[in-house]
This record gives structure tokens, sequence and C-alpha cells, in this order.
């Protein structure tokens, strides 16, 4: 006591210099407010608190520091008892880093799977393997000579924890201990001598934080490259520089100081050893702050929305680990267990409130810390229970030899319960059966199931959910066999057996009932039951051998929710849903639709076989006919399909299928996923429309709206979001379950709700309405969190793998991919994607998302931009080339002209921007064209027959565009009076003979006919070897063909050079200039183009433009020709055959198309009864092919002869 109250009052007498106070001061400050800026960064944007609320607890070591050692060094007589506040923080500060990086892994389960995967240990590892394949952590030295070398895994990753938890307990007693020993003046900080605490204190504390160091760095080495994203390397240095570099100075200071060693005038000045200490670290952590700001920035959890990792942990650790999904376990990782780390609560929008911040990493914080030391606690002394445990039954052996046998069993279970006491507490020991090899690996092998599950509405499944998991090892990603996804046949309505079943997911509902027709909308005698799975269900007696729910009548699901109030809502599973037409603004009316089975359609064709490459007739069937009312699925069956066939298309895409209570919203705001449009007819008049398509040779993709659903709160699945949490949802809550531009919801995709549910509305309408593929809309929405808007994409590939990408939405793509691929092999998929996101359209077991083709938006864009904003002789040919064959390498697309984005309200199809209102007055063939009709044609025809033939590897069209559909298209709405006027297709346009819209749809009969013969569509020879902006000519060959488009507006070119591959004799395959096509015939169909050999062969740069040969040949303005290389050896066949019969040998192309007499050349004087000739072409009147129509006939070099 009396050297301690010597010290005080030589502590009382000190002061620090003033310079010492003011520089210490100011670099105080500087931490401080960097610091602070720092955190409230962080807690704005706290969105991952799984890791942020231990990255808190580290920047906080900074201001800690700097505020602890300047009020050390003003007054030095408490500088012991701010020395043992500051190291009892370091060790804390040390505790949260390796929490932190332990979450930047997933969490405690992931990162013992990836150890374990790593040391071999995985479950793909057979049994008997283990110990022949484990990976082991070798120390260096001398450490090699005193610890063996640690298998990584489970044991590995305990080593780890209890070495990082032993410091902050050993840190703590000892902290203690000083402040007991300074009050009775024994501990001496600084003074290593046998009597001081200090030396003593001084030793557990470097051994204790040596080992937590060693401990650390050895886990750091690991996973370093696992956390590669985050930069570990400069976040460890940086924490290391801080904790140890720190102690071990004050260390070497008081060392120096009691050797005398330090003697400057700086030293004598500051007198005291802890006074040196505190005014370097006062600078330190000046220096600290700014380089935290570059290590522990807010920004990535600022950019990347209310992102939580919790709902997808279970699909991040299969497909990590190459294993099925398991419903029970997905499950799991959506119940708040001790065994997962605490999720954030979703109703707090992107800017959480920072008192919600913080109170989560004190409270959430708190709770792992408490656990963590229990664990280590119980670890530490469960091997002195063991001995003890082992003593007292040693004693009872040698009193009860008899019992011998009951004890040994005794020690043996007893042992085992202490060790499953001991963690019990602890996230590790408790964690999913994902966690366990063993029993993993029977659950892969488990067949059928008598488990209870959410799929069947916590009853025994025996519907095809408990069949064997399959998982194949090149698989990149494995899920549940695909006969899972058929949610449709337990959610909603449905018969089972003698009673009618209906289940519905609404976790936020608190009671809830069934209501319809049948029960005249009283629900007290129908209420329903809910699981721990938030599923509701009832089960309903048929009555008098009869489903108490008559088909076609209405019912609802009616809940109360937190608020207390009662709603209704169209049950989300409903298949069919009508409003009450003759009422403005009606509400829909969930339908129960069950006809009896004489009122069921049976399919009778089967499915077409795929094409290899699709020529697609995008169609929407409400505006499909020609009166100003919504047209039906019979009559686009019966008027519009055999139109699309007759034009040599191979796929038909249906837009607006799904229910979508507005109108407008051209089909894009679903309000019932699984009803079809009641506008257009039942479910069963659509099985009708898809049946016929492919009994006409078309296959039938549905347009799919996966990236959004509508605003509509009454009719549609938002009605089911009361406020409830994310994880309670279909939908993200906050900003990032709205789009903005869109005003609808956004999916949570990391929600396995949602996955069985958009899983299951892929299969239903592939199943029940077969049909062959979709195309995915807003693709590029679902790929990002900024949902691609205010976003112009560079290709740079930062722009696709950042933070910016929404992994929940990929992996949902992943999966439909290897959904729809796996039930149908054949299946068509495309993504509506303007991103350009590289390996979109590769397989999934490629590491790709799956998708067969994507839209080449760029496409139309280009061609709007020039005739809007370009005159025709300012049109770069090369810039056109460069957007038409601009796509990534193996990744197929599918190109278009214009499709129905073009050309809805406020914008105009291409034929009305070339033709405007000369199309009212100025498309009867019965007056000359004026100049504007003849270059709107004739573009019409050359912006869609090149884009066809370089654009992609499949073509689209829209609805009318075939034919050149004048204005525009405009849905009933308020701003229009409610008018069907631009909502329908004048199919008269084309059928009237006398007018010109027959020509453009004649030559897109021809295109499509020219690839049903050459197939340059899915060929992968694409060589564009002319691109002359000053003559305006483009020449490329694509697969057989070789095609020459002039775009300039008046020159003829006569003998223009053309290069090509192979050497023979060329023809014309397809004139856009041809009379049929409302061309000029100025090309001459019956000239033979033999090539000529350019340069050195095998020597492309003496060759012209590249090419080995070339021909010459008539090239009018504003004409596209493409040519076909004659088989020599054929036409000497063809010939013989036909001089033995007296026949002339021919060639066909079949175009529907009407005659046309045009005596206006010598040739027609000659041409016999029933032909006409047209150019080159001649044209049989008689319909040899049995088909509507005429055929157009290559005429050959024989006849030129006679």
């Amino acid at each position: 006591m009396e050297l301690a109250e010597q010290l005080y009052s030589v502590f009382r007498g000190y002061a620090p210099p003033v310079w010492a106070s003011i520089i210490a001061g100011i670099f105080v400050i500087i931490s401080l407010s960097l610091s602070l800026f720092l955190l409230f960064n962080h807690l704005s944007a706290y969105k991952n608190p799984e890791e942020q609320k231990f990255l808190v607890g580290v920047i906080l070591m900074v201001p800690c520091y700097a505020v602890e050692s300047y009020i050390s060094l003003v007054n030095p007589s408490i500088s012991v008892d701010i020395e043992i506040l500051r190291d009892g923080y370091e060790a804390f500060a040390m505790y949260c880093f390796g929490r932190y990086l332990v979450a930047c892994l997933g969490g405690e389960d992931r990162t013992i799977e990836f150890l374990k995967k790593e040391g071999g240990s995985g479950s793909d590892v057979p049994l008997l393997d283990h110990e022949t394949g484990q990976r082991y952590v070798n120390h260096p030295f001398p450490m090699n000579y005193m610890l063996k070398p640690w298998p990584l895994g489970e044991w590995f990753y305990l080593v780890i924890k209890f070495g990082l938890v032993q410091y902050v307990i050993i840190k703590t007693i000892c902290a203690i201990l000083a402040v007991i020993l300074e009050s009775f003046g024994v501990y001496c900080e600084g003074e290593f001598k046998w009597n001081c605490g200090y030396s003593y204190t001084a030793v557990a504390l470097n051994f204790s934080q040596s080992w937590a160091l060693y401990c650390l760095v050895q886990f750091y080495a690991a996973i370093k490259d696992e956390l590669a994203h985050i930069k570990p390397l400069a976040k460890f240095l940086t924490f290391k520089s801080i904790v140890f570099l720190t102690w071990w100075q004050g260390v070497v200071i008081a060392l120096l100081y009691n050797w005398g060693l330090l003697r400057g005038p700086i030293a004598q000045e500051l007198q005291f050893k802890s006074s040196i200490q505190d005014f370097i670290i006062c600078i330190e952590m000046g220096v600290a702050s700014i380089v935290h700001l570059y290590v522990f920035p807010a920004k990535p959890y600022e950019l990347m929305g209310d992102r939580f990792i919790g709902g997808v942990a279970v699909l991040g650790d299969y497909a990590s680990v190459d294993c099925p999904l398991d419903p029970d376990e997905v499950r799991d990782s959506e119940r708040p267990t001790k065994t997962r780390l605490p999720q954030p609560d979703d109703r707090v929008r992107c800017s959480t409130a920072i008192k919600e911040s913080v109170r989560d990493v004190v409270l959430g914080g708190g709770e792992y810390i408490v656990n963590d030391l229990k664990f280590t606690v119980n670890h530490a002394v469960e091997p002195i229970n063991e001995k003890l445990h082992r003593i007292s039954q040693n004693i009872k052996k040698h009193e009860k030899e008899k019992k011998k046998t009951n004890d040994d069993s005794c020690i043996n279970s007893q042992q085992s319960l202490n060790r499953v006491i001991s963690g019990i507490d602890d996230p590790l020991l408790n964690g999913s059966l994902s966690d366990n090899s063993g029993q993993k690996k029977a659950r892969k092998h488990r067949r059928k199931s008598g488990y209870a599950s959410a799929e069947s509405g916590g009853e025994s499944s025996d519907q095809g959910l408990g069949r064997e998991w399959q998982c194949s090892p090149e698989r990149a990603i494995c899920i549940a066999p695909v006969v899972a996804w058929q949610g449709y046949l337990k959610f909603g309505i449905n018969t089972v057996g003698d009673a009618t079943v209906y289940r519905e997911w609404a976790p936020a509902a608190l009671e809830a009932q069934l209501v319809g027709d049948f029960n005249n909308w009283n629900g007290a005698k129908h209420k329903m039951q809910k699981d721990k799975f938030g599923i509701w269900s009832i089960k309903i007696s048929h009555v008098n051998g009869k489903p108490a729910i008559p088909h076609n009548s209405k019912v609802k699901f009616r809940f109360r929710h937190g608020a207390g109030a009662w709603v209704d809502r169209i049950p989300a599973w409903i298949r069919y849903a009508t409003f009450d037409a003759s009422k403005f603004g009606a509400p829909y009316d969930g339908i129960h639709w069950d006809p009896p089975s004489c009122e069921r359609y049976v399919f009778k064709h089967p499915r077409p076989p795929k094409p290899d490459a699709p020529r697609i007739y995008e169609a929407h069937v409400g505006m499909s006919g020609e009166k100003p009312q919504a047209s039906t699925y019979r009559e686009f069956a019966d008027n519009v399909l055999p139109r699309i066939q007759a034009n040599n298309y191979n796929t038909v895409q249906l837009m607006a299928i799904t229910e979508h209570s507005y109108y407008a919203s051209f089909g894009y705001h679903v309000t019932n996923f699984f009803a079809v449009s009641s506008r257009s007819g039942t479910p069963e008049d659509l099985k009708y429309l898809v049946d016929k398509a492919h009994s006409l040779g078309l296959r039938v993709l549905m347009d799919i709206v996966h990236s959004h659903a509508s605003n509509n709160v009454t009719d549609g699945l938002n009605g089911y979001d009361v406020g409830q949490n994310t994880q309670e949802s279909y939908f993200h809550t906050g900003d990032k379950g709205y789009h903005k531009l869109w005003d609808s919801r956004l999916f949570n995709y990391a929600n396995w709700e949602v996955l069985r549910f958009l899983l299951s509305n892929l299969r239903y309408w592939m199943d029940e309405f077969m049909f062959d593929g979709f195309r995915f809309d807003g693709v590029t929405s679902m790929l990002y969190h900024h949902h691609g808007i205010n976003m112009a994409f560079s290709g740079n590939y930062k722009e696709y793998f950042s933070l910016d990408t929404d992994v929940d939405a990929v992996v949902y793509m992943m999966l439909a991919n290897h959904l729809m691929h796996k039930l149908l092999p054949d299946a068509t998929v495309i993504a509506e994607d303007v991103s350009g996101m590289p390996v979109l359209c590769r397989p999934v077991n490629e590491g790709g998302v799956g998708f067969d083709f994507r839209l080449a938006m760029a496409i139309p864009d280009r061609w709007i931009d020039y005739l809007k904003n370009k005159e025709d002789c300012k049109w770069s040919m090369g810039e056109i080339v460069q957007t038409l064959t601009n796509r990534r390498y193996s990744e197929k697309c599918i190109a278009y002209a214009e499709s129905h984005d073009q050309s809805i309200v406020g914008d105009k199809t291409i034929a009305f921007l070339l033709m405007d209102k000369e199309m009212y007055t100025g498309m009867s063939d019965l007056q000359p064209a004026s100049p504007t009709i003849d270059r709107g044609i004739a573009l019409q025809k050359m912006i869609h027959f090149i884009t066809m033939a370089l654009g992609g590897d499949g073509y689209l069209n829209f609805m009318g565009n075939e034919f050149g559909h004048p204005e525009w298209i405009d849905f009933p709405r308020e701003g229009n009076n409610w008018s069907y006027d631009k909502c329908r297709r004048q199919w008269s346009l084309v059928d009237t003979d006398h007018l010109r819209y027959k020509y453009m749809n004649t030559f897109d009969q021809a295109m499509n006919a020219l690839d049903e013969n050459f197939s340059f569509l899915s060929s992968s020879k694409q060589i564009v070897s002319d691109m002359n902006d000053e003559e305006k000519v483009i020449v490329f060959e694509r697969g057989d063909l070789v095609f020459v488009f002039n775009f300039h507006p008046k020159k003829t070119y006569e003998g223009y050079k053309v290069g090509c591959d192979l050497p023979g004799k060329y023809r014309v395959a397809l004139d856009s200039d041809a009379l049929p096509f409302g061309g000029h015939g100025r090309v001459g169909h019956d000239v033979d183009h033999f090539t000529s050999p350019e340069g050195v062969p095998g020597v492309p740069e003496t060759n012209f433009n590249n090419r080995p040969n070339s021909f010459k040949v008539l090239s009018p303005p504003r004409t596209c020709v493409a040519y076909y290389r004659v088989d020599e050896d054929r036409e000497e066949l063809k010939r013989g055959v036909a001089a033995a019969s007296g026949k002339i040998a021919t060639e066909y192309i079949n175009v529907d198309v009407t005659e046309v007499k045009r005596p206006s050349t010598k040739e027609s004087d000659e041409a016999t009864d029933g032909e006409t000739i047209y150019g080159g072409w001649k044209g049989s009147g008689k319909d040899d092919s049995g088909k509507k129509g005429m055929q157009f006939v290559f005429r050959s070099s024989d006849e030129d002869c006679k």
C-alpha cells in the first residue's frame, strides 16, 4: 500500500508536455472522426448482420484505443486501469475478427463444410478412404516439434475457435487480477520482478496471445483463397498490426525503460514508460483509422440491397458439395433456430434505422459471445470432468465388482452425454444434417418416404416427393428430381380420393377460412389449420359422391392478418379466374376449375420435333382478331395458326397467357400465375389451341413472367403481402421488393416457397398444356439488383460479376433451366436480356445459366435509330454488320427487326415508320407506287431479311409485321376511351388482292422457305467479306448461300464482284426485287454465275476480300439477293432423269402467294396458259404441292438451251 501511495503522489504531480497533448489530441480527433464516419456508414447500410455485427467490433477498436490511450497520457495515475480496459477490448476485437472471417464464409456450418471439403473428409469421400484422403495443416518450425499436424475439418475449426476464445477469457481474468493487485500495490506495471504481478500476467498473456495469433494465422492460411473476394490479406495485416504490434510494442518499451536505454529528450519529457506507449498509440490509431476506410469499407454493403444470405445458405451448401436438395433441410434453413445466424428483420428498408442496427450489434453479437464462452469453458473443463468421473467410477468398480458391465456401460453413456451437453449451446454442434457426411450419405439413398413435409401439407407424401434423390458428379448444380416440382398437385384445390383438399402458404395469417359459392361465402364451418411451416389446409369430404366445391364455382381464401382485419384473396394456385364484364372495374374471382372427364380436352397430337433453328411467330391471342374485341383461343387456333404455317414458321410464341387483370399491361403484370387469361377462353380452349398448333407442325412457346408480379392487391399474389418479413412473403420488402419503373413487386428467389411456386408453375404449363418451352421476360431485371435501370452495359465483366448481381435469381434460373430440360430435353427456352450477361446461354453443367437462346435486343434498336434519325445515304454498313454480328461466341441468339416492343403506344411498326400516312392512300396496286411506298416496301424486305440472315441463330417476327401492318398497338384504356381500334390485326389488308401488303407477306414466306431448304440459320459458317460504306453494299456468306445487299438509294452495280468460298456455278435463290415481292424484276434468275479463282490458294491476303473465289452479279438499288451454289453432280442426274421423261428439271421453294399477272416483259407473251412469269421466276397457278398458293420455280439451264 505504501508503494501505491508513493506512485500515486508522483502521478498526481505529473503533467504531460503541452506539445505531446496537442499532437496526440489531433490524431485522436482524426481517429474518432473517421471511425465514427465509417461506423455510421456501416450501421446505415446494415444489410448483412452476420458479417457487420462483428465488423463493427473490429472497427471500434481504433477509437477505443485512441481515447483510452489519450486519457492515460493526460492522467497517468489511471494508466493501469485504462490499459486493462484497452487490453480487454483487444481480446474482444480479436474474437470479432475471427467471427467476421467465419461470417464471410457463410457461417459456422458453411465454414466447417468447406474445411471438410478441403480436407477430403466430405461426404463424397468413401468412409474407408478418410484416412488416406485426409489433408493436414503442417506446422512451421519450431511448432512442428511440439504439435502434430492438424487434420482439416471440424476438429481444425474447433481448435481455432478454442484458441481465439481462450484469449478473451484469459485476458479478462488477467485484467481482473491486475485491478486487484494494483489496489494492493503489487501489480507494478512494466516491472519484471518476482514480487510483482505484472511479470506473471505478462507471461500468461504473451503465451495466450501468441497461441491466439498462431491459430488465427493458420485459419487465415486455410481460408484465404476462399475469401479472395474480400481481399483478406489487407484486413488480416491491418488487424494484426493494431492488436499484436501494439502489445509487443508495449513490452519492448517496458524492457528498454528497465534497461535504461530510453534516455532521449522525448522520453525524458514524458517521464513514464506508459506515457511513451500512450503517445505512440494515439498517433498510430489516427493512421489506422485512415487505413480502415479502405480495408473495411461500407460501400459493398450499400450496393447489395437488402441482401441476406440465410435463405440461400442451404442452396449454397448443396451447390458447393454437389449433393441434392432436401426439402426438410431447406425448410430448416428458413426457421429461426440457434443453429442459424440471426437473420435481419426484412421489414427494415434499405436504409436500416441506426437504432435497430446498434441493437442487433449489441444483442446479436452478445449472444454469440456468451455461447462461444460457454463452449470454450465446457471443452476446457471437460477433460477434468472426465478424469474425475473415471476416478469416481473406479471407486465404484472396486466397491461393486459385480456391476462391472453396467458401470462400464454407464461410463460410456455418461461420456457421450457429457459431450452433447458440453456443446449444446454451440451452433456448430447443433447444425443441420448437412454438417454430417454420414447422415447426408444416408439421406442420399433414402427412397420412398413417409416423412412429413410442407409439400404434402404436413401429411405423409406418396406422390414422388419421397423418391430417391439423384446427384451426378458431372453436374454443376444438383437439385431434387424433377418429379418433386409438382406443387400444383398439392397446393391450391385438388381432389384426393373422396375429398377435396385445399392448401395455401400464408404464414402471416392468424386465422383462415375457405369461402365461396359452395358455402354461401360463410367460412365459419370451413376453418383451416396451420402447420409449423405456415401452410394452411382443409379437407372437405364429398357430398353424395360429388365434390363439395362444384366445378366452375367461385372461391376465395379468407384470412385475418396481424392488424386484425379479415381479407379475401384469390388462391395463389388457382387455375382460372374471371370477372363480371358487365361491371366496370369489377374484381376478379377465383374459379375452381375441375371439369368432368367428358369435358376435359384430351391432346391428340404429339409435340413436333425440335427444329435446328426456330423461326418464331410472336403472337398475342387477344388482339389477333380483326373485330374490335378480345379474340379467343379457338378463334386464334382456327384462323391465325394456318396463316403462321403458310408463312413457313416452325414455332409460335404466345404472349399474355397467364391471367392479368390489367389488359393494357400486354400480359406482363401477372396476377394469377397458374390461371389462363379468361378474356380469351377457358383452360380447355387453350389446350385446343396448343394441340392444333402441334397438328400443323408448329411448336408452341409461352411468354412467361417470373421477373415480377402485378402490384394489384385485390386480384393478385401481392394480396398475400400484409406487412410481414420477406421470409414469410413471396416478395422482398422495402425498396428491394418494388420495381419503380414497372410499378410491380419483385420475388424473393432465396425463399424455398417461392422456388416451389415458380418451378411448379413452369412444370404446370409444360405438363398440363403441352407447351414446348418458354420465353423468359425481364431477365435483365432478374440478373441484377439495380434491374438494369439507368445502366448502359459496355461489356466490362465488372458489370456482370459483382455485388450488383442477384445471385439468388441466377440460381433460380439455373434450377428452372435444369428442370425444363430434364422434363423435356427438346425444350426451347429463350431469355430476354439486354445486358449481354456471359454464359447466360450455356448449359448448367458448364456453369452457365442454361438458356438455349437470348434475344438480340440491340438489333431492333439500331433499325429504329436509323429510320428515325439517319438519311439513307448516311447509313453505315459497318455499323449495321457490327450490330447484327455482335453476339457472344457459342451463345445462340434470336434475331428480330421488330417485336411487340417496337410498336406499342408511342412508337410505330417499321413499315409505318417508312411509309407513314401514305399507307392510308398509296398501298393500292391499281396505281403506280409513289417513291415513299417503293422505298418503304423495299427497305421493309431488306431490313427483315438481313436481320434474319446475319443477326442470329433463329428469327422472330411479331404478328402482322410480316405484311407491314400499319400504325401501332394501343390496348383499351382510359386514355383512348377504351378503344380496340389499335388492339387488333387487320388481316383484310393482306387478303385484299389489289393492296401491296401481299408483297411483303409473300417475301416473308419466301425468307422462311429459303431457310427451310438451305438451313442457313443453323449454320455456324458466317463470313462477312464486304462492307462498303461508299457503295452501301454488304456481302456475306451464311451456310451454303451468298448474300448481296445493296442499300444505296439510287446506284445499280453491273458486274459487282462478290467473293465466295467454293468454286463453281451460282444461281439466284431469293431476290427481293422479283415481281411477286413488289419489286421491279431487274435481276435475271436464268443467269448462271461462274466463279473465278482469286490469288494464291490458301493465302487469304492474296485473295479477293479474303475469299479464294469470286463471281460477278447485277445489284440494283435497295435490293437483296441470295445465291446458292449449284451441285453439278446432282444437276447432271436431274437433267438425265428429266430428259428420259421429256420434262424440264426444276427446283422449287413453296410460297403461298396470290397470282398476279404482269404482261410487261417479253417472256410474258410467250407464257403458256395457266403460267405467269415474274422476272426470272416462273409461277405455276396449279397447286402441285397440295398446299394453298403457288410454287416459285428456279428455271433450269436446260430450258435456256431450247
